[in-house]
């Protein structure tokens, strides 16, 4: 792969799920589905969202692995079977 595609890959993605305060010093942990497909979880950082415009313009980057192929209430997890839940925003335990 490229550097310029593999950038790409990393600089287009979709948030999948939000788990609030459970990254180190307490900040959100956020699953990231890169347009690749594959799925990352990134913490300590800040992300802005798109406008409608934006968003059009980016989703033929994720061919058929857009936002809604997710599926309804998908499920994620940590590694850990016990992490696994199919909310988008999730509190604290």
């Amino acid at each position: 792969m490229s550097r310029i595609a593999h950038l790409q890959f990393r600089a287009v993605w979709s948030i999948v799920q939000i788990r609030r305060r459970q990254g180190i010093f307490g900040s959100d942990i956020y699953l990231l589905r890169y347009c690749n497909g594959e799925l990352v979880q990134h913490a300590n950082n800040m992300y802005l969202s798109l406008i409608p415009e934006e968003i059009e313009a980016v989703l033929p980057c994720f061919g058929n692995v857009t936002p809604s192929s997710e599926g309804e209430n998908p499920v994620y997890g940590l590694g850990n079977p016990s992490t696994r839940t199919a909310e988008f925003l999730i509190d604290p335990p």
